[in-house]
Parts: structure tokens; C-alpha cells; sequence
């Protein structure tokens, strides 16, 4: 007679029990219950293809396959916004949570903004350059207050959080207004 039992994968359709010792001798026509394997209801999520989805679209696969999905964000250089870096676990049964980790995007690092006021052009370079800022546009204004070739004005207040990577504008004086007396 067969019998049925879960098993791994592996086993699906094969004996993996029987319920005389293997090597026992029987009397003719004596029944032995061999029992075969189902395999598991686990669903292989690597053949869902989910790394190639966004967030949404993987969570919507798994729930067709009547698993629970979280989404959690995570940082990647490599991975476009909202599309699945990898999850956890590989093989789930029915009802079971699978989470999901998602792009958020390259991480963006932020730093305050220096004064850069009454600065030369080379010295604000400098200090922009250490915390990964760079200067952007570059205007000039006369100044009767600020010497010729220092900063006058800069287009991001200091101590302001900024991205690394911005170019910040900023105005330079070309001195005072210069009067020709006849």
C-alpha cells in the first residue's frame, strides 16, 4: 500500500520510507506500506525572476502566490530606484512573509555649508573640494566694502545642509567703482 508524506523537493515522487526494514525477509503476499514523497507546497521564489521587478510589481507577484510581502529600503549604487536588490527567504509555503529589498537609490550624503564669504576664488575651491562641494557659477559685483577678488555673496547660506556634489554660486568683487578726475 502507499502512503503519502511531505518531503524535500528533492524527493518529490520517490519512496522515502517503508514500513518493514529494508533487508527483512516477508512471508509471500505480506503487505508493506511504502511511503512516497510529496515534495513541499513551497514556492522557489528564484524562478520568479523577482530582481528584474520593481517593488510593487514583485510584491504583487508574490501575493498571486498567496505569500506576504514587505518592502524595505536599502541604498544602491548599481540598482536602479525601486527595483528589487534581493529577498529573503528563497523558498516560502503559502501565507508566509517574503521581504522585499528595494532600491532607494545611491545614498546621498549631505554636509553643512561652509562660509566662503571674504574668501579668495582658491581658498573657497579649497574648502568646497575637502567636503565634496564644488563652486558653481561665478558672478562679479563692484564692492566698496569687500577688497577686489574675495567672495562677496554666496548663493547657499552657510551652515545650510547641502548634497555633496552641488555647485554653489557665488559673487566676486572686481573692487571699488574707479573715478577719473579731469
Amino acid at each position: 500500500r502507499y502512503e503519502y508524506a511531505e518531503s524535500g523537493d528533492e524527493e518529490k515522487g520517490r519512496v522515502i520510507g517503508q514500513s518493514i526494514e529494508s533487508g527483512t525477509v516477508v512471508s509471500k503476499m505480506s503487505e508493506v506500506a511504502v511511503t512516497i514523497g510529496e515534495g513541499t507546497n513551497k514556492v522557489d521564489l528564484t524562478d520568479l525572476s523577482l530582481e528584474e521587478q520593481t517593488g510593487e510589481a514583485a510584491k504583487a507577484i508574490l501575493e498571486a502566490q498567496r505569500l506576504r510581502a514587505t518592502l524595505v529600503e536599502e541604498h544602491s549604487d548599481t540598482v536602479e530606484t525601486g527595483k528589487v536588490l534581493r529577498y529573503e527567504p528563497q523558498k516560502a509555503v503559502p501565507g508566509e512573509e517574503v521581504t522585499l529589498y528595494v532600491s532607494a537609490g545611491p545614498e546621498i550624503v549631505s554636509v553643512p555649508m561652509p562660509e566662503i564669504t571674504g574668501m579668495s576664488e582658491e581658498n573657497a575651491r579649497i574648502v568646497m573640494e575637502t567636503i565634496g562641494l564644488q563652486l558653481g557659477e561665478r558672478r562679479e559685483e563692484r564692492s566698496a566694502e569687500v577688497a577686489k577678488g574675495l567672495i562677496i555673496r554666496q548663493d547657499i547660506a552657510p551652515k545650510t545642509e547641502t548634497p555633496q556634489g552641488t555647485a554653489v554660486g557665488y559673487t566676486v568683487s572686481t573692487g571699488r567703482e574707479t573715478k577719473f578726475m579731469a
